[in-house]
């Protein structure tokens, strides 16, 4: 039986004069959760004024473990209005394990979330072997078509974006050469690459492709321009392949590919010296500039886990920002922005051309702390605001509202007291400037 616990507080807010730039006092706080783990991964403003949560759940429309005692999971979703108030929820899942990594909103006001789907390969018992799955709702959340995108290896989604055509288009990785994979660069070795997909209204594949050379090579944002052409961004370790010129360094370097509607590649471009090497969340704004937090180089293994799943966190006490307009060109970076421990998850679209950007930072009492910024188009910090409770909070995603004001998402382990357990609880956070 459904078991949903909510928590809506008005807060009167302080009518001292905050600094410039100061967040004000939470205004709504909205929490939901069962007696297991809860999250809020992503939200999206909607036109009617309201907004949805995208999460994952234990608690809701699955078992807990399956027949191995393995965990399950299931997209979650839900709709509340400007006020905060509850209007209906869902739960979709489709194998073992369903993890939502995005939501966006069409022209249309379907909604159309991006994911990863999978579980027990048969084989390994402990191994995970994901595809990536998308699925369109109405915007009363009717389900109204679903696909399953992969092969036999590993596959990743990390962006989805509205194209003007009424379809969908994808960027992630694939490590697989069968299924729904053509052209997988294996060469000599056995590495990811950067994979593009098109779909249409309905979530049919009009298109695929693959991008790298026989080294990894991992798809982080893709976008159409104004051009009519599709930009894409990746973190490429290869030097053959697709790369044109590739720069000779060791580590990793951002790569920059445009694609026409067929999907042919039209140019491409290197920087080597953007993000470390290693990009952790990268996002757009009002006008199709592009963002990207980078870090420094990782143990792979571990920037490989980042990239499946927003609950595994690269902490690093060096961000570097770096902005490039939607043709691939670079606009500037800034190197040590963030000095301190922290990890963030995503970069969103503000209003007046800024960004925001969420995740969380270690504290000096071992625990965890949300960490929510609004990034001006030059680079200056507009502000930065740490929340948190008593032991370990995160934020996933920040937007804007048609009031002027923020919301936040993410998941908490602060309010043990209220729901009895040290689990995770999803949570809806306004900020008011």
């Amino acid at each position: 039986m459904w078991r949903l616990i909510f928590l809506l507080l008005l807060l009167l807010l302080n009518a001292c004069e905050k600094p410039p730039g100061e967040l004000s006092d939470t205004l709504i706080h909205f929490m939901a959760g069962g007696d297991a783990n809860d999250w809020g991964v992503d939200l999206v403003g909607l036109s009617d004024g309201g907004f949805i949560m995208a999460g994952v759940t234990e608690s809701y429309g699955v078992e807990h473990t399956d027949e191995d005692g393995r965990v399950c999971q299931n997209y979650w979703l839900l709709k509340l209005d400007a006020s905060g108030n509850l209007l209906w929820q869902k739960d979709f899942k489709n194998r073992q394990r369903n993890l939502v990594y995005q939501i966006a909103e069409d022209a249309q006001h379907n909604l159309v979330i991006a994911g990863h789907t999978g579980g027990n390969d048969g084989v390994e018992p402990e191994r995970f072997y994901p595809d990536i799955w998308v699925v369109q709702l109405s915007p009363q959340g009717q389900l109204l078509a679903e696909t399953t995108l992969g092969g036999s290896e590993p596959e990743l989604v990390r962006s989805i974006c509205c194209t003007s055509d009424g379809g969908y288009l994808l960027a992630g990785s694939t490590l697989s050469d069968n299924g729904d994979v053509q052209g997988l660069h294996t060469g000599t070795s056995f590495g990811n690459d950067a994979w593009i997909v098109k779909l249409d209204a309905r979530l049919q594949m009009i298109w695929q492709r693959c991008l790298g050379g026989s080294a990894n090579d991992y798809g982080l944002y893709a976008l159409e321009n104004d051009r009519g052409n599709y930009s894409t961004w990746s973190v490429s370790e290869s030097s053959d392949g697709d790369l044109e010129n590739p720069p000779s360094v060791s580590r990793p370097s951002l790569w920059f590919v445009e694609l026409d509607s067929a999907g042919n590649l039209l140019n491409q471009s290197f920087y080597p010296d953007i993000g470390y090497g290693w990009v952790m969340a990268c996002g757009v704004n009002s006008r199709n500039d592009l963002l990207g937090v980078g870090i420094p180089d990782v143990l792979e293994s571990l920037w490989w886990e980042f990239l499946f799943s927003w609950d595994s966190p690269l902490y690093h006490p060096h961000t570097e920002l770096f902005l490039c307009d939607q043709y691939g060109r670079l606009q500037w970076q800034k190197k040590d922005w963030l000095n301190t421990e922290a990890c963030i998850f995503s970069v969103r679209k503000s209003r007046n051309e800024d960004f925001l950007l969420a995740g969380r930072r270690e504290t000096a009492s071992d625990g965890r702390e949300m960490l929510v910024a609004s990034i001006a188009p030059n680079g200056n910090l507009n502000w930065m605001e740490y929340l948190g409770g008593d032991f370990s909070d995160c934020a996933y995603a920040a937007i804007p509202t048609l009031t002027g004001h923020y919301l936040v998402t993410g998941s908490t382990e602060s309010r043990e007291s209220l729901f009895g357990d040290f689990n995770n609880d999803a949570f809806v956070y306004e900020l008011v400037k």
